[in-house]
């Protein structure tokens, strides 16, 4: 009488023991890994012409099948998955070269971050204080005039934020903060009238004009105090001895 081998296991001829179902599922996926799709339908293939009269082995088979179906679902997704990217990549790049992307701007400096920010009025008193010890070239002082404080009006609109008409906000703040010794003393009239002088436009953008001006010379003297001025407030407020708010006149 015949006695069918257990459903779990088939003989191997050509090794001449008991093949388990699990051997033959790992050598079944050891052979999709080495050689794909392909090499999986041959080894069912080759296992059901030496195999295929064992009890057992039609659902061996079957969990075969579907092991190798879901393989090339797998690798089917997979392509899909590489196409996709590459045709993102194939668009990032025809942007790119089509719209080519600004790199960012530098990160600030201390200074510029530091410049974003108006002046104290300690500040400003204590740059006032060392511009009236400035010395032109021939040792005299840089700041000897009336309509020097011109120079300092209209860099201290900029850095301010007030307008460059708006003099009596600027005669409460000279009220406050105007140094005890200075080489010349504040005047409101004199700085009226910088709106009859290039010194009414921005700092950049002063030339000196033939036409209405007799001398470059006073006109080189305003351009440097407002040039000194304006280092000076944009040196790191640490070393102004000041206190950060001072007292109302």
């Amino acid at each position: 009488m015949n006695q069918e081998p257990p459903s779990t296991a088939a003989p191997d001829p050509c090794q001449g023991f008991m093949v388990t179902a699990d051997m033959i599922i790992q050598n079944f996926k050891d052979t999709l890994e080495a050689y794909g799709a392909e090499g999986g339908a041959e080894f069912i293939k080759d296992h059901d012409k030496v195999m295929g009269y064992y009890a057992g082995w039609r659902a061996m088979k079957k969990r075969l099948e579907d092991l190798l179906k879901a393989y090339r679902e797998e690798q089917e997704q997979a392509r899909a998955r590489a196409q996709e990217t590459l045709l993102q990549m194939m668009v990032m790049k025809i942007i790119c070269q089509t719209h080519p992307v600004a790199a960012p701007p530098p990160a600030p400096s201390k200074r510029e971050e530091r410049l974003k920010v108006p002046p104290s009025e300690s500040h400003v008193k204590w740059c006032l204080q060392r511009l009236m010890d400035e010395k032109d070239s021939a040792g005299r002082p840089l700041f000897c005039r009336a309509s020097h404080w011109q120079a300092v009006f209209s860099i201290l609109a900029e850095l301010m934020g007030y307008k460059t008409n708006d003099f009596d906000y600027f005669d409460e703040l000279m009220t406050r903060i105007q140094p005890d010794n200075v080489n010349e003393p504040y005047s409101r009239q004199a700085v009226k009238n910088i709106s009859q002088t290039p010194f009414f436009l921005p700092f950049d953008q002063w030339k000196f004009d033939n036409q209405t001006m007799k001398k470059r010379k006073p006109f080189q003297r305003m351009v440097d105090i407002a040039q000194r001025f304006k280092e000076l407030l944009e040196e790191p407020p640490e070393a102004n001895p000041l206190p950060d708010t001072l007292p109302d006149a």
